[in-house]
């Protein structure tokens, strides 16, 4: 079987129920949210084809035990500055910088791993167009990129937090080189948000909200981002201060 059609047939036979907002998922770049060196805000010169652009960690803490791990699914979702795709962002099947995007599990940081050895992992870029129906505005256009990682025995312990998976976006394609253009658009704005986290395993799945601790979307190149799906960015301008995830919560005090 396929890893596409494994990931199908696990998610259709595989109930999921919405937790309540006590148990929650969260992203943050550079380190799981909360832990030293995690910051909600990412500027990049755009200057450079190699090395990393970025990187998402997503982290959960669930409500029940799941004591044989199937499947995590990460999705998050990107809006922009100007409301359409950037070609920097376009890294689905046939996109400017189609498969710039890598997923992986485990790098020894401070959240708890819950795989015994590194899962099989896939990434799926979509480009989601505007909904002409939500009020008071449709949003954007954005892109959704769903995560997958299973293929090996994890195990989850109810109340503890655990590292879901790291989205990894590469710099490839940024700046010309002889015979392969840029795909334009890195200084644009980008606001990226969490949507959700499932964990699945036999007989067992759970769908945890994002976190309500931290703010709507994390900023790439100064963007901010409003309650509706808007983003609003600056061009590469003035960078904005990175902040740490302990002054983002002590907003909420």
């Amino acid at each position: 079987m396929g890893r596409a059609a494994l990931v199908a047939a696990l998610l259709l036979a595989t109930p999921t129920t919405p937790i309540a907002q006590s148990f929650y998922g969260e992203i943050a770049f550079d380190a799981c949210a909360g832990d030293p060196g995690a910051v909600t805000s990412r500027e990049f010169a755009c200057d450079v084809n190699t090395g990393a652009a970025m990187t998402i960690y997503a982290s959960f803490t669930s409500p029940v035990d799941v004591p044989v791990v199937d499947l995590v699914r990460i999705v998050v979702e990107v809006t922009y500055d100007q409301g359409t795709i950037p070609d920097w962002w376009r890294m689905g099947p046939g996109g400017c910088r189609s498969g710039h995007v890598t997923v992986r599990a485990l790098d020894g940081g401070s959240c708890d791993g819950l795989w015994s050895q590194e899962p099989i992992a896939s990434a799926l870029v979509e480009e989601i167009p505007p909904d002409p129906y939500p009020q008071p505005q449709p949003p954007p256009w954005r892109t959704r990129i769903t995560a997958d990682l299973g293929g090996t025995p994890g195990a989850v312990v109810a109340g503890v937090r655990y590292q879901a998976g790291m989205i990894t976006i590469r710099n490839g394609r940024t700046i010309d080189v002889p015979g392969t253009p840029a795909c334009e658009g890195c200084c644009r704005g980008a606001c990226i948000a969490l949507r959700e986290i499932t964990v699945s395993g036999p007989g067992t799945g759970i769908t945890l909200p994002p976190s309500p601790f931290y703010p709507f979307a994390l900023s790439w190149q100064s963007a901010q981002s409003s309650t509706h799906g808007g983003c609003f960015g600056s061009q590469c301008a003035t960078p904005a201060r990175s902040r740490t995830w302990g002054q983002i919560k002590s907003l909420y005090r």
